[in-house]
């Protein structure tokens, strides 16, 4: 019993002794656990910081996105390139500073130049003012009300404009026809570097003024410019000083030979040829020279080179009918314009000049008669010469079964036009084609000859001798006057003329900047650096945009 007793006592101490060890695990356990509670709690407050301080990164950098696009897009139309910013305001003119959307509000400023100063102490001098731009941006973001601010550098690399060139541009330099092609809204490009390349009689300066104003239209030549340097007398009786300009005339005219801004974006000629095979309107060889069979041929037998004649003229002008048609006049090997034999090229004439100024020898001419002529829309590409003539596209005596009011308006008419808002010239109504109102929106054009692009890789004449007249205009024989709205482009082997032999042409060109042939909307840039301001800014001397 005594036994029994003692190991009843023996296993109580023990049993005290095990409880006794298992208090400091149990504190230890609880400790741990407090400490991991403790360290979870952490983590996801700073996951909650760490995600809303990303979104809100991302919401700025959205925000900033979407005004560096407003930017770049207002730059890039018109000459805006140019006349933003002003000297004395750099904001946008007509612009307010701020600007909302969905996500938030942003602020826009623009300066000339990078972000590095020639005088660290004066701000206007920043560098590469011609090329560069630098954007600076405000935004705050709309759900979390995040701030940040935003530096951005451009660089202006290709060009867009009313008249651009890689043959001739080779309007008449004489007192009598000085006046006699009128370009307006945009600048002008002459890409080649031939010395005689870039004929244009008068740079205007805008009226009453002796210096020219930011909003004329420029020209551009990779060579020298042959235009007056000198003029005496009233407008209307003028007698001009002609002469090859071969240094920059600024700031007396904005005529800028052997620019690095004298360049002719690329097309991509196979992109063309397909839309117009889908327009029906593709007339070509059924195979390319030494490659095989063309895939633009239409097979109907109406679409063969031969087909191109004045004979089928309307029919040709016909495919021309809203702004998202295209014309394909291609070669007689599909392969680019070339000389192949002596004086034989590849065009469907066999030549890239009209050696007729009537069409007779075969050259297409974009008119049929006085009682008939059309106005056309849309994109054409002739690789050869073409003749544009006529003086009002309304006259149409017979329409052929075809629907020619392509216009904004009726007919010939294009409408509710806003031409870009840094280009005044012309200043005023121009008559016959240009009205201008009170507002923007009800201001016209009027006798369109043709609204859209015209690339002719050969000789593009205004004028010619209308069909049944004779020398000497009558009121049956007008002649020509020929407006354009959109964009001419030459080809490396044509040329733009006037025929003042048989004809007394006037040629207005304006510029549509929403064609956007090219890709972009008049001056396309890239950019060169985008980010925050808080990030470490280039050295030597850097400037915030604000």
């Amino acid at each position: 019993m005594k036994k029994k007793a003692k190991k009843r006592k023996q296993s109580k101490l023990n049993l005290k002794k095990q409880k006794g060890q298992s208090l400091p695990f149990v504190l230890m356990v609880g400790a741990v656990m407090s400490l991991l509670a403790f360290s979870l709690a952490n983590l996801l407050r700073y996951e909650t910081r760490a995600v809303t301080k990303y979104g809100c990164i991302t919401q700025k950098q959205e925000l900033a996105a979407i005004a560096l696009e407003h930017s770049l897009y207002k730059l890039q139309q018109g000459s805006n390139w140019n006349t933003i910013p002003e000297s004395d305001n750099s904001v946008y003119r007509g612009y307010s500073n701020e600007f909302k959307t969905d996500m938030g509000s942003y602020w826009v400023n623009i300066e000339s130049g990078n972000l590095f100063l020639n005088d660290p102490d004066d701000t206007t001098t920043r560098q590469n003012k011609v090329n560069m731009r630098t954007v600076g941006i405000k935004v705050k973001t709309s759900t979390t009300e995040c701030t940040g601010k935003y530096y951005a550098v451009v660089e202006r690399s290709a060009y867009g404009g009313p008249l651009i060139s890689k043959g001739r541009i080779n309007f008449p330099c004489s007192d009598d026809y000085a006046q006699n092609a009128i370009v307006c809204w945009g600048d002008i490009y002459s890409a080649s570097n031939d010395k005689d390349a870039c004929r244009i009689p008068i740079i205007p300066v805008g009226e009453g003024n002796y210096h020219p104003q930011p909003w004329m239209p420029r020209v551009y030549a990779k060579n020298a410019i042959y235009t007056a340097v000198h003029a005496e007398g009233t407008r209307s009786g003028a007698t001009y000083d002609f002469a090859y300009v071969y240094e920059d005339m600024s700031p007396t005219a904005h005529c800028h030979p052997f620019s690095e801004y004298a360049v002719a974006p690329e097309l991509d000629m196979d992109y063309f040829k397909m839309l117009a095979k889908r327009n029906n309107a593709y007339y070509g060889p059924a195979n390319i020279g030494g490659e095989g069979p063309n895939p633009y041929f239409i097979n109907d037998g109406l679409h063969d080179l031969n087909d191109v004649t004045n004979a089928n003229s309307v029919t040709i002008m016909a495919k021309l009918s809203s702004l998202s048609s295209v014309l394909f006049i291609d070669t007689t090997d599909a392969l680019p314009v070339r000389r192949t034999t002596g004086s034989v090229w590849n065009t469907y004439t066999t030549r890239v000049t009209p050696t007729a100024g009537d069409g007779s020898d075969g050259t297409l001419r974009f008119y049929l008669d006085q009682d008939n002529q059309y106005m056309t829309t849309g994109m054409c590409f002739v690789m050869g010469p073409l003749i544009i003539m006529g003086s009002d596209p309304d006259d149409i005596s017979n329409k052929r079964g075809y629907t020619w009011s392509h216009g904004r308006g009726s007919g010939s008419v294009i409408e509710s036009i806003w031409p870009p808002d840094n280009y005044y010239y012309p200043q005023h109504d121009f008559s016959p084609h240009y009205t201008k109102t009170g507002s923007l929106n009800s201001s016209k054009l009027n006798k369109i000859k043709h609204h859209g692009l015209i690339y002719v890789n050969g000789e593009l004449r205004i004028g010619g001798e209308p069909t049944g007249c004779t020398t000497g205009r009558s009121w049956d024989c007008e002649a020509s006057d020929v407006a354009i709205y959109g964009t001419v482009y030459i080809g490396e082997h044509g040329q733009i003329s006037l025929d003042t032999t048989n004809d007394e042409p006037m040629f207005y060109l304006f510029y549509d900047s929403g064609i956007n042939v090219f890709g972009f909307t008049g001056t396309s840039v890239k950019i060169m650096s985008f980010n925050e301001i808080t990030f470490l800014l280039p050295e030597t001397d850097p400037v915030t945009p604000f």
